[in-house]
């Protein structure tokens, strides 16, 4: 695979930890950054951004839901009154 491609991929998996750690440059007042800086908080804040994406969507959770509603559709149909 070539360098351009491997970098354009670190750099999309990096994008939600830059943009978040834009956000938090310009909302508080913070001293100046070195770019090491820059990049280890946007690791970090795109790690987190991840884990918690992954622990809101997972696939147990996914599934549950849509099991306990297909089940709800199922009660109400039950009980309607246009049977």
């Amino acid at each position: 695979m070539p360098a351009t491609a491997v970098a354009l991929q670190i750099l999309l998996i990096l994008l939600p930890g830059f943009t978040a750690a834009y956000l938090v440059q310009l909302l508080a007042t913070r001293a100046k950054q070195t770019d090491l800086e820059k990049v280890i908080e946007a690791l970090l804040f795109s790690f987190l951004i991840y884990v918690s994406y992954g622990l809101y969507f997972s696939t147990s959770w996914a599934t549950s839901r849509a099991k306990s509603y297909s089940l709800e559709i199922e009660r109400s149909r039950k009980n309607s009154h246009f049977s």
